[in-house]
C-alpha cells in the first residue's frame, strides 16, 4: 500500500493559479489554450497548487499581485520544492495567448473603460498625485537600469486600483547626455539579468517593457545601431525566463533614421516570441484638440503612409501587427501635443492642455467601441515633471485627467 498523498507512478504536475477574483471566462482561457496540448490542473487554491509528493510540482501563478501575499514566499515555507512561474495578463484573452505560445490568440472583447494617467519617473510625485486623485488610472514609469537591478513596491498604489507599467531602459536618450535606451552590443546579457531581477523582485506591478523609441538614433548606444532584431533579442532573454507580461518599448511613430518605421516595427514584432501587451507613442503637432480626429498623411517618403497625428499615428502600427497580437490591449505611453503656436516644444501653463487630453481620450473611447482592432486599455500623459510638457503645474492638464479618472 502506497503512504498517503503518494502517487501511484511518479509523474510531472503543472497547475495554473487563478487569482482569487478570477471567474469562469478566466478558466475557460486556459482549458481552450492548454487543454489539447498540455492538460494543465487549473484551480483557484494555492495549498491544492502545492501539495503533493511528486517529482515535479510546478506552478503559473496568474496576476500574483492579486493575492494578499508574497506567492513565492508563501511555497518556500510550505511547500518548499514547487517551480514557481508568474505571468500577468490583463485579460483571459491575454492569458490565453500567453499560455498557448505561437498559435493565434482568442478574441479580446473592448475594455468598459480607457485608463487616463501619467508618464512619471516615479520618483518626482506622480504616483502620489494619481493614487490620491486618479487611482483608478495609469502610471507608466520609464527608469533606467544599466547592470544594476532594482525593487519597486508599487503594492500600496495598485491596491487603491492604479495600474503600473515599468518601462526599463539601458539608460536615457544620448541627445539628453545618457548613454543608449539599451546596451550596446557584448553587454547585453548583464543588462537583461537586470531586467529579470528587478521584475522578479518588485510588486504591484501590472506589466513591463523593455527599451525606448529604438528605432530613433539618439537611443542608440555609442558604435550599436539598435536593430528590430536586435530589440527583439534583448526582449526574447527576458521573456524566456518566464515573464509575460511583456511588452517590447514603443517605436517613434514618425522616425525613419534607419528604415521606414512600418518596416521597423513589421521586423521588430515578427521576431519577438510573445508579448502581453503593445506599448505605443502618439502625438499631435500643435495645442489643437481637432487634431486628435486629423486625417493629414506626411506628404514626403519614406512616410507617406502614416498619419501626422494621433491617434492615426498608432491605429497604422496595430493594423500592421502580426495577426497572433491583434487580441492584445494596447497602451499608449506617451502622448502630448509637440508644439505650441510658435513652433517651440512644451504645454507648460497652456490653459488648452485639458482640452487636449480630454479629446485624446475620447478619440480612443470611440475606437475601443468601433471594435476595429486591438483595444487601447490606457493613456498616459507625456509628462508629470522634467521637461517643457510637464503637467505637474498644469491646472488645465490635472483637472482633466481626474474628471476622467472619474468617469465625470
Amino acid at each position: 500500500m502506497t503512504e498517503r498523498g503518494a502517487p501511484r507512478t511518479p509523474y510531472e504536475r503543472t497547475y495554473v493559479l487563478l487569482p482569487p477574483d478570477a471567474d469562469r471566462t478566466w478558466a475557460n482561457a486556459v482549458v481552450d489554450a492548454t487543454w489539447d496540448g498540455q492538460r494543465y490542473t487549473i484551480g483557484g487554491s494555492a495549498d491544492d497548487a502545492g501539495i503533493g509528493d511528486l517529482d515535479v510540482r510546478r506552478v503559473i501563478a496568474v496576476n500574483p499581485g492579486q493575492w494578499r501575499g508574497d506567492l513565492r514566499a508563501f511555497f518556500a515555507e510550505h511547500y518548499p520544492g514547487v517551480e514557481l512561474r508568474t505571468v500577468e495578463a490583463a485579460t483571459p484573452a491575454a492569458l490565453g495567448l500567453v499560455l498557448h505560445g505561437d498559435d493565434d490568440p482568442p478574441p479580446t472583447e473592448p475594455p468598459s473603460a480607457l485608463r487616463i494617467g501619467l508618464n512619471d519617473p516615479g520618483d518626482q510625485g506622480g504616483a502620489q498625485w494619481m493614487v490620491q486623485n486618479a487611482p483608478g488610472g495609469l502610471l507608466y514609469v520609464p527608469i533606467i537600469l544599466n547592470d544594476s537591478p532594482r525593487r519597486f513596491d508599487f503594492s500600496a498604489a495598485a491596491a487603491t486600483g492604479l495600474q503600473v507599467v515599468v518601462n526599463l531602459r539601458w539608460n536615457w536618450s544620448t541627445d539628453c547626455g545618457g548613454q543608449g535606451t539599451l546596451p550596446p552590443r557584448g553587454r547585453t546579457a548583464p543588462f537583461v539579468q537586470a531586467c529579470i531581477s528587478t521584475i522578479e523582485q518588485s510588486r504591484g506591478i501590472w506589466g513591463w517593457s523593455v527599451g525606448n523609441e529604438m528605432n530613433n538614433s539618439r537611443e542608440w548606444p555609442r558604435d550599436t545601431t539598435l536593430t528590430p532584431e536586435f530589440v527583439a533579442d534583448v526582449h526574447n532573454a527576458v521573456w524566456d525566463a518566464g515573464i509575460h507580461n511583456l511588452a517590447p518599448g514603443a517605436v517613434d511613430p514618425f522616425n525613419a533614421a534607419l528604415c521606414d518605421v512600418q518596416e521597423y516595427w513589421r521586423r521588430l514584432w515578427g521576431a519577438v516570441k510573445g508579448a502581453g501587451f503593445v506599448d505605443l507613442h502618439g502625438y499631435i503637432h500643435g495645442p489643437d484638440a481637432r487634431l486628435c480626429w486629423s486625417t493629414m498623411h506626411f506628404g514626403d517618403e519614406p512616410l507617406m503612409w502614416q498619419y501626422f497625428n494621433f491617434f492615426g499615428c498608432c491605429q497604422t502600427l496595430l493594423e500592421r501587427l502580426p495577426d497572433k497580437y491583434r487580441g492584445l490591449p494596447a497602451i499608449v505611453s506617451e502622448f502630448n501635443h509637440i508644439t505650441d503656436d510658435n513652433g517651440k516644444p512644451g504645454w507648460v501653463g497652456d490653459a488648452r492642455a485639458g482640452e487636449i487630453v480630454r479629446a485624446a481620450h475620447r478619440r480612443l473611447t470611440e475606437w475601443n467601441a468601433s471594435g476595429q482592432g486591438n483595444p487601447v486599455t490606457g493613456l498616459a500623459i507625456y509628462r508629470w515633471r522634467g521637461d517643457a510638457w510637464a503637467v505637474a503645474d498644469n491646472s488645465s492638464a490635472l483637472s482633466a485627467i481626474k474628471e476622467l479618472a472619474h468617469g465625470t
